[in-house]
């Protein structure tokens, strides 16, 4: 796989959704439902360090972010990497157990509360993707 926003499907690059979920078991769901259910391509990661390593190589049209992540919190994550410029252009969906909409709500980031609904997710990233541009 060569460096940029996503792989080449049909002639044109695959939009990336990065999915920052420390709970294999939701990321894998989220991952099976974004490969079944659109034309984007998941790239599911555990940690915030590791979400770094993949922004550093990919501009993904949506990032998919757990509040609670083993090294960080989501929120801080989001923060750090809004300081250093890697969020333009790029939105973000914050997906949490029982976090309180106000500090998403500050921010802009659009909430999802876990448990969700598979149909209310895929809308999401459809809504966010569909719009993203590849010529970055």
């Amino acid at each position: 796989m060569g460096i940029g926003t996503g792989d080449v499907m049909n002639g044109q690059e695959q939009k990336i959704v990065l999915i920052v979920e420390d709970d294999e078991a939701i990321g894998e769901v989220m991952s099976i439902a974004i490969t079944q259910e659109t034309s984007y391509r998941p790239l599911l990661v555990a940690s915030g360090a590791e979400a770094r390593q993949v922004l550093k190589m990919h501009k993904p049209c949506l990032i998919v972010l757990d509040y609670i992540l083993s090294d960080i919190n989501g929120l801080d994550l989001y923060d750090q990497l809004l300081a250093e410029g890697a969020l333009v252009e790029i939105d973000v969906l914050l997906v949490s157990a029982g976090m309180h909409d106000e500090e998403a709500e500050k921010r802009g980031i659009a909430l999802l509360e876990k448990p969700f609904d598979l149909d209310d997710f895929i809308h999401h990233v459809e809504s966010s993707c569909s719009s993203f541009a590849m010529c970055h």
